[in-house]
């Protein structure tokens, strides 16, 4: 009679350990999958913020270039107001200095 329930506990516990290691194994197999699962997930996400971040930079570049050149663009605009401003005045003060001569050589 011990011989019977002694084989009947160990069967069971023989079960139970082949049932706790395929528990384990389902477990483990499922572990994996998430770790593969998000560690792909994660190099996905890096990877789209680097190609973000060069986007950005990229962006930040070109503005960098176009305010360059509107700066070029202002000083050309300065210096051809300046020489018309110029070319302006000095003949504005010939013609008053031929202005002046004309009204001495009448009186």
């Amino acid at each position: 009679m011990f011989s019977s329930w002694f084989d009947a506990f160990m069967e069971s516990a023989v079960e139970l350990a082949m049932e706790t290691s395929r528990v384990d194994s389902v477990v483990c197999n499922q572990a994996k999958t998430l770790r593969c699962y998000f560690s792909r997930r994660s190099y996905s996400v890096q990877s789209q913020r680097k190609d973000n971040q060069s986007q950005a930079l990229r962006i930040q570049s070109q503005a960098l270039v176009q305010d360059q050149e509107k700066k070029k663009q202002a000083k050309r605009r300065d210096s051809i107001s300046r020489k018309i401003q110029s070319q302006y005045f000095s003949r504005s003060a010939r013609e008053a200095v031929v202005d002046l001569n004309q009204q001495e050589r009448s009186s």
